[in-house]
């Protein structure tokens, strides 16, 4: 009886231990599990440095802006708020070039920075033995033959991911809200970014200033290719020039409207802008001078050709802003005076 009490004994003890202790596999997924849910001290350092790195993309962004789209009342604001900033940016502004290639160039090195930690972080974060058995298994199901080790498919997937997921970090964060920001705020942040840059030029000093001749250099060749096309700025850049540098003004839609149309003018036909002859506004010589104002109110046109007698005798034009001087005078007055015969 008693040797029976200890078997059950043994058997109850076993019992209680596989309750309490999972079977190994088991163990094991719970184990990885709390694993990917607390993350090491080395992927949390390098999502902090990507944060780091976003925020320079972001500033960096944000001065190219500032600093493109100021005007002269904008340097004088700032230099009266602080004379050292407004000196460095008066600075600054003298050498264009070398400032655009400093940004353009510590952009690109910061961006990549950023595409490299992101794909460590995703290195030490996801296995890449897993994703390569899971791109196999996908491949081998889809019937797709990829000519590479599971590891390396591993890393390669684990790439692109980093790649896609920081590039949509630089677009969203270092490229459009920054930029949206710095044209509504460009003197501040063109005055707390005066410092950064100019530290920045004078450490790449040596190496910005030989890429700046180096594209001086490209420049002036392309200038003097036999097939140029007469200019480096296409339409489209001057369009996104346009819409930098004008102001957020009451009549900046007027503005842009005006700039960007004396670029279509070239391409304007005399065709399109000629007007049939029984829609021409014109006035005779011999009319009053109160027939004349009623004529230029209701046209609208800066210049009204006069004729005498027949439209075919055209005698010259008249410029409606020489009438501004004389508009309280009498009916009789000699408003023939202002024709202009000479019009070329």
């Amino acid at each position: 009886m008693k040797y029976i009490n200890t078997i059950n004994r043994r058997r109850i003890d076993h019992q209680i231990q596989d309750i309490l202790e999972p079977e190994p596999d088991s163990y094991s997924y719970t184990l990885s599990l709390i694993l990917i849910t607390i993350p090491s001290f080395e992927i949390i350092a390098g999502i902090a440095m990507i944060l780091v790195l976003l925020l320079c993309a972001a500033f960096l962004s944000a001065a190219e802006v500032a600093f493109f789209s100021l005007e002269t009342d904008d340097y004088e604001k700032i230099q009266q708020d602080n004379r050292n900033i407004g000196v460095r940016l008066l600075k600054l502004k003298e050498d264009t070039r070398r400032l655009h290639a400093t940004i353009l160039i510590s952009s690109s090195v910061v961006n990549v920075a950023v595409i490299l930690m992101f794909n460590a972080v995703l290195t030490k974060a996801l296995s890449p033995q897993i994703l390569g058995d899971w791109a196999a298994n996908l491949a081998s199901s889809t019937g797709i033959s990829l000519n590479m080790s599971t590891e390396m498919m591993g890393k390669s997937l684990v790439f692109l991911i980093a790649l896609a997921g920081a590039t949509f970090l630089i677009i969203l964060f270092a490229e459009l809200v920054p930029k949206v920001y710095a044209r509504l705020n460009k003197v501040y942040v063109s005055s707390i970014m005066v410092q950064p840059m100019y530290f920045i030029m004078t450490l790449g000093k040596p190496l910005i200033g030989a890429i700046v001749k180096w594209t001086k250099a490209v420049e002036r060749q392309l200038a003097m290719a036999p097939y140029s096309t007469g200019g480096l700025a296409s339409r489209k850049d001057i369009d996104e020039a346009i819409e930098l540098t004008v102001s957020r003004a009451e009549d900046t839609d007027q503005e842009k409207d005006i700039l960007k149309s004396l670029l279509k003018f070239g391409d304007v036909t005399v065709s399109q802008i000629m007007c049939a002859r029984v829609d021409v506004v014109a006035v005779d010589i011999q009319s009053s001078y109160n027939t004349l104002l009623e004529v230029a109110r209701e046209s609208g046109y800066s210049r009204i050709p006069v004729y005498n007698d027949d439209f075919d005798n055209v005698t010259g034009i008249l410029y409606v802003k020489d009438l501004l001087g004389h508009l309280r005078e009498s009916d009789d007055f000699n408003w023939q005076q202002l024709i202009r015969t000479s019009v070329l």
